[in-house]
């Protein structure tokens, strides 16, 4: 028995030569690997636009600072969020000025589904965005009512799809795919897609995009990725924006390519490693969230779960296991504030994440799939 973590990056021999390219080539900055990376981004989900930075949460700042200070949203608008996600995206909609409400949890699928988004949509003040999360990678059924029903109300839909990469809807459509204001994807080392780091910004607006591209490089207003590759190259650019620093290298933009092109072949493998745990869950009458094998197995998340003998007893078979998230609502940020959310504590106190990557080995699947059916069974 080896100890397993909870997760490796995979870095297979074309991402290390895609690197080294990079490295060899003498720019190492954002330039042309960037650009081929949002091209392929944008023609594989039919968007317009795809703007990278150098992470997510960066994307969903330049869509909230654009909404604030371009578009012009009042300070103190309200924006939705789930309850159930991480802190970077809400508590940039704070920095940017905008309130933040949280949205309940499905205990079941742990995500915000969308009819609990639904009756933001009937306030007497509308919000000034709504942020709903493919939670886990899986789907959120009913995102085109959601979208037809918030476009009429003219309230923008920031996609947060940080988990989603190549995960689809039960008609194929891939998630990020949809006509929001805009879809904002991660590749943290930990995602199915690692670049290293970094984000995406999806969008079909052309101002957004333009916006974006300019306020992740200081409001650099033309691309720099020539400026010392000529004897010829102009070395003036005007600032016509306050922008800030979040643009992407090189480096993430060509491994992102690399990786892009072997993600079906991740998800197939995620997959595999997905129906080895339902298999064994379910003799051990564990209970994955509902809608776990449609998703694109970014996490493998339990639910109600007794999570402390839960996390005792994985570690005593070697097993790494985590949470996914700590309560954002309780989060001492939050200076005070507090919220109403009985699905999202029912929810929290339960959840637990396995390990799932593509680097386990036939051995590691074993091992945690066996401690799995070990473990007696929990009274909640």
């Amino acid at each position: 028995m080896t100890f397993v973590p909870f997760h490796q990056p995979h870095f297979a021999a074309d991402d290390r030569k895609a690197a080294l390219q990079v490295l060899e080539s003498g720019f190492v900055t954002m330039g042309q690997h960037v650009f081929d990376f949002e091209a392929a981004l944008a023609d594989l989900h039919g968007r317009r636009h795809a703007v990278m930075v150098n992470a997510c949460t960066n994307g969903h700042m330049l869509v909230f600072q654009y909404l604030r200070h371009k578009i012009g949203l009042p300070a103190g608008r309200t924006a939705v969020f789930p309850a159930t996600t991480f802190a970077g995206p809400a508590f940039q909609a704070v920095h940017a000025g905008f309130h933040v409400e949280l949205a309940d949890t499905n205990p079941e699928t742990g995500a915000t589904d969308v009819d609990l988004f639904q009756p933001w949509l009937n306030t007497q003040e509308l919000p000034a965005f709504l942020a709903p999360m493919p939670y886990a990678g899986v789907p959120l059924p009913g995102m085109s009512a959601l979208l037809s029903a918030a476009q009429i109300k003219e309230v923008p839909v920031i996609e947060d799809c940080a988990h989603a990469i190549g995960a689809r809807y039960a008609d194929g459509t891939l998630v990020g795919s949809l006509p929001t204001f805009a879809s904002v994807f991660s590749f943290y080392p930990t995602k199915v897609l690692n670049a290293v780091e970094g984000g995406m910004i999806l969008t079909d607006d052309d101002d957004l995009a333009g916006w974006c591209r300019a306020a992740r490089l200081h409001g650099v207003d033309r691309p720099v990725a020539g400026r010392y590759q000529s004897a010829t190259s102009d070395w003036e650019y005007a600032l016509p924006i306050m922008g800030y620093k979040c643009n992407p290298a090189n480096m993430q933009g060509a491994i992102g390519v690399s990786q892009l092109k072997r993600l079906p072949d991740t998800l197939a493998r995620l997959k595999q490693i997905s129906d080895h745990y339902c298999t064994a869950a379910t003799s051990a009458g564990l209970s994955p969230i509902s809608g776990q094998s449609f998703g694109n197995q970014h996490l493998f998340i339990l639910r109600d779960v007794e999570r402390d003998r839960f996390l005792s007893h994985m570690r005593q078979h070697e097993v790494q296991c985590s949470v996914h998230y700590p309560p954002l609502w309780k989060m001492a940020a939050w200076q005070g504030r507090s919220w109403e959310l009985p699905g999202a504590e029912r929810f929290v106190t339960g959840c637990v994440s396995l390990p799932i990557f593509t680097g386990l080995s036939a051995e590691q699947i074993t091992q945690i799939a066996q401690a799995l059916m070990k473990f007696p069974p929990n009274s909640l």
